[in-house]
């Protein structure tokens, strides 16, 4: 067990899993919470001893929160809205780093308001500015900040692969990857963003990315073959025709449909052809001569 102490006084007592990943958390010696997860190290399950709060996780796209079902929907890598079973619904506006501004529901209308400090810790309550709840009996928002999950029972947010203090405005636990070693701020294994959340977000808790970025990471990030290349669907300076004879892998991949390649196979072609023909007709030629010389020496006789 670690113990941590995050802001506003709290300490966590941590009990961390064979993964690094918290496996039970005491907060202040009296709240516990409890995580289970799957073999791909995904959060699956989360108990609250004190409040008996149970949250089911299937993917993205589900989730059970004390036995009331949500369906999350996305558009790409955005989640837009929150499907209840009672058919409320949540749509979030957000702002270009993703984060919840306004929250509306099916009828447009708005419910919630959320402003952030940099770091992600909520602005004081108030109208027209400040984090503020228009309807009491709207179901609670709890993904805000850059589209993460907001785990408010412990003052955190779940950023997948650690969990995030927005006050301290860093990680509780140190990363495991080291995504730009020529650059001094990713060397700080605790920090959020390179220290710079106005313009990046990290949407894995692993690799800092650009929201504005193409090529930015993120959990749908993959690689398609379909023309012959190989490619990144997130990069745009890729081509799926690119004439790649290799892969990082070591993949020979045939490219397809070049047009410099089909004209020089045309011309090869051509040239075939023509030599073809241009035998031919010798041949055809000697062939003549030989039957003028044998029906006149025919004549002769």
């Amino acid at each position: 067990m670690i113990q941590r102490a995050v802001s506003g006084g709290v300490t966590l007592d941590i009990t961390y899993n064979y993964d690094n990943k918290p496996d039970l958390i005491k907060k202040n010696s009296a709240n516990y919470v409890q995580f289970t997860y799957d073999g791909n190290t995904e959060r699956v399950k989360k108990y609250n001893y004190t409040t008996g709060q149970t949250i089911l996780y299937f993917g993205e796209l589900y989730e059970i929160r004390d036995g009331a079902g949500t369906i999350h929907l996305f558009a790409g890598k955005n989640r837009v809205a929150s499907v209840f079973l009672d058919g409320t619904t949540q749509f979030y506006h957000t702002n270009h780093l993703g984060s919840a501004s306004v929250v509306t529901d099916q009828n447009g209308l708005r419910k919630e308001q959320m402003e952030y400090f940099p770091f992600g810790a909520y602005r004081a309550v108030g109208v027209p500015t400040g984090t503020y709840d228009f309807d009491p009996n709207f179901p609670d928002v709890f993904y805000t900040f850059t589209g993460q999950e907001d785990d408010d029972d412990l003052g955190l947010y779940n950023f997948k692969a650690r969990l995030y203090d927005p006050v301290l405005g860093r990680f509780i636990s140190a990363d495991t990857i080291v995504s730009d070693p020529k650059d001094p701020q990713s060397l700080n294994r605790y920090s959020y963003c390179l220290n710079n959340p106005l313009r990046y977000i990290d949407p894995t808790g692993n690799e800092v990315g650009d929201p504005n970025d193409p090529n930015a990471p993120s959990d749908t990030d993959g690689a398609d073959a379909e023309g012959g290349g190989v490619f990144n669907t997130n990069d745009s300076t890729s081509n799926p025709s690119d004439n790649s004879e290799e892969s990082e892998e070591g993949i020979v991949v045939v490219a397809k449909n070049i047009p410099g390649e089909i004209a020089k196979s045309e011309s090869e072609k051509s040239t075939d052809t023509k030599s073809t023909k241009s035998k031919d007709s010798q041949e055809t030629d000697k062939q003549k001569e030989s039957q003028e010389k044998g029906i006149k020496s025919l004549l002769k006789m």
